[in-house]
Formats: structure tokens, C-alpha cells, sequence
């Protein structure tokens, strides 16, 4: 008996440790800030797919592309924007990289529109200080925002 005392005691201890760090971290998770459904919603121009007649920015495009990388991949939008020039032809295709800034010179923005090859001569009439509007299926990759299945939008 003297021994089955100070075992339920300690039992007894251990419990109520054991339950009292568990009731602190429910306190802790209870005063965690929520967000309303307001603060979590995207506005629209971002998460639903662009209309023709609803061109992007090059930033509001990235935007657009960002607010759900997965679910927003391959969506058709259109972006108007500054051409920046042009790349060589490979494989039939060559690349318009686009900017939100007029005039010459590299951006950092990382955007282009892949173009079939028989497109160049109608590309290479754009100057770099007038928008173009393009529309295409958005995605990532090469480290930068491309637009596919590109067409000019008119």
C-alpha cells in the first residue's frame, strides 16, 4: 500500500501537467488573429479569366498569375503593354518580351509573349513607345511569365 501511494501520486502530477500545457496551447491557438473572408478575397480582376476586352498591365498580369499559380496556369488573358523586342526564331517561334515602361532598353519585368515565326514581320512594325495588346495562355517558365498560343488582340 505504501508503495501504490506514491505511485498515484505521481500519476496524479503528471496528469495535471499534461493537461494544463495542453489547455496553454489551446490558449495560444484561440488568440490567433483570423482573417475575414473580405481580406482573403482577390479583387476579381485577378482571379477570374480576363475578357478580350479586359487587358492587363504587365504587373496586374503577374499579379493575376501569382494570386494562384496553379489554378490561374494556362488561362487565357490579354496584356497591353510596351514591346521591348524580339528573339531569334527557334523551332518556328520566336519571343516578344513586354514592358509596362516606354522607350528602349532591358526591364526587369520578365515577360514574353511566344509568337509562331511567320508573326515577326507584323511584330517587328511595333515601335517601342506604342502598347500592343496581346492575348495568349499565361504560365511560368524559363524564370520568366510567358504568354503561349499568342495572338494580337485587335
Amino acid at each position: 500500500m505504501k508503495k501504490l501511494v506514491p505511485l498515484v501520486l505521481g500519476a496524479a502530477i503528471l496528469f495535471t501537467i499534461a493537461t494544463g500545457c495542453k489547455s496553454s496551447e489551446n490558449k495560444k491557438e484561440d488568440t490567433k488573429p483570423t482573417t475575414t473572408q473580405a481580406e482573403t478575397k482577390e479583387p476579381t480582376t485577378y482571379t477570374e479569366p480576363v475578357n478580350a476586352g479586359d487587358a492587363l498591365s504587365v504587373a496586374d498580369a503577374k499579379k493575376f498569375l501569382d494570386a494562384d499559380r496553379d489554378g490561374n496556369k494556362g488561362k487565357t488573358v490579354v496584356v497591353k503593354a510596351y514591346p521591348k523586342g524580339t528573339t531569334k526564331e527557334k523551332n518556328g517561334e520566336f519571343w516578344l518580351y513586354l514592358t509596362d515602361k516606354t522607350g528602349t532598353g532591358i526591364t526587369g519585368e520578365n515577360f514574353i509573349c511566344i509568337f509562331k515565326e511567320e508573326m515577326r514581320e507584323k511584330i517587328r512594325s511595333y515601335k517601342a513607345d506604342v502598347l500592343v495588346t496581346v492575348k495568349g495562355n499565361i504560365s511560368y517558365g524559363n524564370n520568366v511569365i510567358q504568354l503561349k498560343d499568342v495572338m494580337l488582340a485587335e
